[in-house]
């Protein structure tokens, strides 16, 4: 092997390495939402192009889901959360979280599952929010009560039954109307 190829090799080395361990530190020192713990603050753009900051003066439990729009159990879920975020009106704030999917996709599943007006959807892209919450599938969703721990962390599409559950531990009364 020529010295300049030793050269270029251990300069490759080196580098990679490098970014290994800034991965790693990163990957250590990134806060991560644990159940019980205070859930990690995050700033975002709505797909309506506002800024988004949680917490913001949290006085309201949260629902953060975590969605994709070709996903069929996100899609599955979606008359029951916009049941609960209409009912919850005021009292919870539900946040959908994309997982990395375009604007023009996102706005079609809005349209497509007349996701309500009491809901928040983020654009998520790229997909950082699942990093921090340790997201890994989709549907997703974390619980966060009014003192911004998190209650719950669940996987799979949500069910009435489990959404008023979780407000009925965090004193909120969703207002169902007939």
């Amino acid at each position: 092997m020529t010295k300049r190829a030793l050269v270029i090799l251990l300069s490759g080395a080196a580098l990679l390495l490098l970014a290994v361990t800034f991965e790693v530190h990163a990957a250590i020192t990134r806060p991560r939402a644990k159940i019980g713990q205070v859930a990690p603050a995050f700033s975002s753009m709505t797909v309506s192009g506002k800024n988004f900051s949680f917490p913001i003066g949290q006085k309201e439990p949260v629902l953060l889901d975590f969605f994709a729009t070709w996903c069929g159990p996100c899609q599955q879920e979606m008359p029951a959360l916009n049941r609960f975020a209409q009912a919850s009106r005021g009292k919870v704030k539900v946040v959908m979280i994309d997982r990395g999917d375009s604007k023009v996709m996102i706005r079609r599943f809005i349209k497509k599952y007349g996701v309500a007006s009491e809901i928040t959807v983020l654009y998520n892209q790229p997909d950082k929010l699942s990093q921090i919450y340790e997201v890994s599938g989709q549907p997703e969703a974390v619980f966060i009560n009014q003192n911004g721990k998190v209650l719950y962390h669940t996987e799979g599409p949500l069910r009435e039954s489990e959404l008023l559950q979780w407000a009925h531990e965090t004193g909120t009364s969703p207002s169902y109307s007939n």
